[in-house]
């Protein structure tokens, strides 16, 4: 396999709806998925235990990464937060969740001693007849200051 990831090295979070095809490939390459449902288990008050559970995985092995590249669609937000994306259901993670588990990747980025290659902030649109109020640009804009903050 010519990859330019290592699925090893791979954590994937907020996931909701995921084609077989999709599931088949995460298993086939044992790739870490936290889905939307497991999510909700680690409120702002649980994020120690996730952020425990993903430093300490021997089967990860994260600190030995060296960098990361990370990705974070807004997709995995709930519909009336991102109105103008292209996946838009209810159900998924409020703004604020959003900004408590970017601040728990960059502690655990600094935690492990690993350098950040890439924040990719994907479906982050403008859409004047989904989004009137431009509510979507305006938590994008949010989740980009908490990145670089």
């Amino acid at each position: 396999m010519n990859t330019v990831l290592d699925p090893k090295k791979t954590v994937i979070f907020g996931i909701g709806d995921s084609e077989e095809s999709e599931e088949k490939f995460l298993k086939q390459h044992r790739i870490k998925n936290y889905k939307i449902s497991s999510l909700r288990n680690y409120t702002h008050v649980l994020i120690p235990a996730l952020y425990d559970e993903i430093l300490n995985n021997k089967v990860l092995n994260i600190k030995s990464w060296g960098a990361i590249h990370i990705v974070i669609d807004v997709d995995v937000m709930t519909a009336s937060e991102v109105p103008a994306t292209g996946v838009r259901r209810g159900g998924g993670l409020n703004s604020g969740e959003m900004i408590n588990f970017i601040k728990m990747v960059k502690l655990f980025i600094r935690e492990a001693g690993i350098k950040t290659e890439v924040w990719n902030l994907v479906e982050a649109r403008v859409d004047k007849e989904k989004d009137p109020g431009m509510i979507t640009i305006v938590n994008a804009a949010s989740l980009l200051y908490e990145i670089a903050a």
